[in-house]
């Protein structure tokens, strides 16, 4: 640990514990930067105890919360108050279609919806017109029919399309709604006996630290989202793992461009664990986010290596404004050769790359910022490397029979450790396939050097990382071959400078059809995320293996020779 790193703080066995430290500790601190406003610890832990009791005023232990809404304090305030209330956060993905939202809401049952008015506002329409595919055991239907007010009649048992029970009662919009449901929650009069909770402000004697604290989904091959569990002892273990890779140092100022949704939020509970102030934006843009780094002195900030680039490209870029920035925090996709010569040349920052993803509540492997210098000087191989895993968890490569392989071999990640989820919720086949024995399977093909680096090598999973973002390739695959032009599809992800990968699909069309590019776009478009929206489209019967499935080392030769692209096996 560097000599300016500070001290750990007392451990804390719950996430809201990490707040009640630094407000009895440091109360006039800040603890975020938002727009003007400084908001210390001692108003954010006042707001979260607030919000904290308005949500056992109106839920039981154990009930899911969503919110849906761009980065804002309040959106932290949820990630406290919610797990406070022995509750379990729901983050869910703005940049979704409104049917998709819906559809994982069904599938996890919240009975609260908070977030930005324009963005649940299309939920809601959603759930009155989607019409929900078939559930599992254990799924939950839910279509949100009752908005709070500030004195509410006792609400009727919501319906939703399929006139079947809906545990969705409360949907709250930020602004002046959110503030008086706050200052003023229901008291237990306002509920029917359906519906009664504890008493506000009073604690759950049944909360411990494997209790679920947040629900984050992941974006699986199968297509169907999985929603991984993350308990408040997962979260907290993986501050630890994130303040061995990247230490917080006293006065650190730290920005996080990120969406809240993601998994990189726990970064946020590691600045305030040790005391640190976060700025927040409401998503990530160049321009801002140099001006936040000139304006409040910026010593640390999380992005991935598009964001960098569009920083370093942007025609407001001056390295004087990043001069304050000591460490730029990195993963969800490798940072390429040219890019780290970039920053080291045109900036004094260092680069330090975290590997991890939300089956891990975190990061379990960093290269720091010496490794970066290193890998620019003489060692560039080691850009290929996710660095060293902390001392935390363990680390293992196994091939196919699940035995593990010799140094230099490689095989599939497994890890071991309190950081790892305890599995998805509802979901015991995926659980069980992916969690074995205490040890997480990754999906993730890697080796391990003589001088202990870890290096992915290979997905063992068809995901794709394009600008940070997990896309599931069988889930574009399922939106293509709803048009009626689309007989197969088969998508890939293929090298690109500015986004990491595109997504690239090959399309064949019943015989004799002349297919139109632009209305398949389209229609992907009207269904799918943009960033999972294919960039180009090849037409061509689809190459089969020897077991008669498609071949995607063939798919990605083919669609590579069509864009003139060469092709990395």
């Amino acid at each position: 640990m560097s000599e300016h790193a500070k001290s750990s703080p007392s451990p804390a066995s719950m996430l809201q514990h990490i707040i009640e430290q630094q407000c009895n500790q440091q109360p006039a601190a800040t603890a975020i930067f938002w727009r003007d406003e400084a908001i210390s610890y001692q108003t954010l832990q006042k707001n979260i105890s607030c919000c904290s009791s308005a949500i056992r005023s109106c839920s039981h232990a154990g009930d899911r919360i969503a919110v849906l809404a761009l980065n804002c304090p309040e959106y932290i305030e949820l990630m406290y108050a919610v797990p406070a209330a022995n509750r379990i956060l729901v983050p869910l993905n703005t940049r979704l279609s409104a049917s998709a939202l819906y559809q994982q809401i069904v599938q996890v049952g919240p009975t609260i919806l908070i977030g930005d008015k324009n963005l649940i506002d299309k939920v809601v329409k959603a759930g009155r017109e989607v019409v929900p595919p078939p559930l599992t055991d254990g799924q939950l239907s839910a279509t949100p029919t009752h908005h709070y007010k500030q004195k509410p009649k006792p609400p009727e048992p919501p319906k939703n399309i399929h006139d079947k029970p809906s545990p969705l009662q409360f949907v709250i919009s930020f602004g002046a709604e959110y503030d008086s449901w706050v200052k003023t929650p229901f008291a237990a009069t306002h509920l029917t006996p359906a519906h009664q909770a504890e008493t506000p402000g009073k604690p759950d004697a049944d909360a411990e630290s494997n209790n679920p604290a947040w629900l984050m989904f992941t974006s699986g091959t199968t297509g169907i989202p999985k929603a991984a569990i993350l308990t408040h002892s997962s979260l907290l273990a993986a501050l630890e793992s994130a303040n061995f890779g990247r230490p917080v140092h006293d006065g650190d100022r730290y920005l996080y461009p990120f969406p809240l949704f993601h998994v990189s939020a726990h970064n946020v509970l590691h600045q305030h664990q040790h005391g640190a102030a976060v700025a927040l934006i409401p998503s990530f843009n160049a321009a801002k986010v140099l001006q936040c780094c000139q304006n409040l002195k910026i010593t640390t900030l999380s992005l991935a290596p598009t964001m960098i680039s569009l920083l370093l490209d942007d025609p407001l870029f001056d390295p004087i404004k990043l001069s304050s920035v000591r460490t730029i925090g990195y993963g969800a996709s490798a940072i390429s050769e040219s890019l780290l010569k970039r920053v080291l040349n045109e900036t004094s920052c260092g680069l330090s790359q975290g590997y991890g993803m939300t089956e891990l509540s975190g990061s379990v492997a960093f290269l720091d910022a010496e490794g970066h210098r290193v890998a620019a000087s003489c060692k560039p191989q080691l850009l290929k490397s996710v660095g060293k895993p902390v001392p935390s968890v363990d680390i293992q490569i196994v091939d196919e029979s699940c035995r593990p392989v010799a140094t230099g071999k490689s095989g599939e990640i497994i890890i071991r450790g309190t950081q790892v989820i305890p599995g998805y919720w509802r979901q015991p086949k995926a659980t069980a396939s992916a969690i074995k024995g205490g040890w997480l399977y990754t999906g993730d093909i890697g080796i391990f050097d003589k001088e202990g680096y870890l290096t992915i090598i290979d997905r063992k999973k068809d995901i794709i990382i394009s600008g940070g973002e997990n896309i599931a390739s069988r889930e574009v695959e399922n939106i293509l071959c709803q048009h009626p032009d689309v007989k197969q599809a088969a998508v890939v992800g293929l090298p690109d400078p500015k986004w990491g990968e595109i997504v690239c699909a090959m399309i064949e069309c019943p015989s004799k059809l002349t297919p139109d590019a632009l209305a398949i776009i389209d229609f992907c478009k009207q269904n799918l995320a943009s960033y999972k929206t294919p960039k180009q489209l090849v037409f061509s019967t689809l190459p089969l293996n020897a077991n008669n499935k498609v071949d995607k080392i063939k798919v990605r030769e083919k669609i590579s020779a069509r864009l003139g692209q060469t092709f990395e096996k």
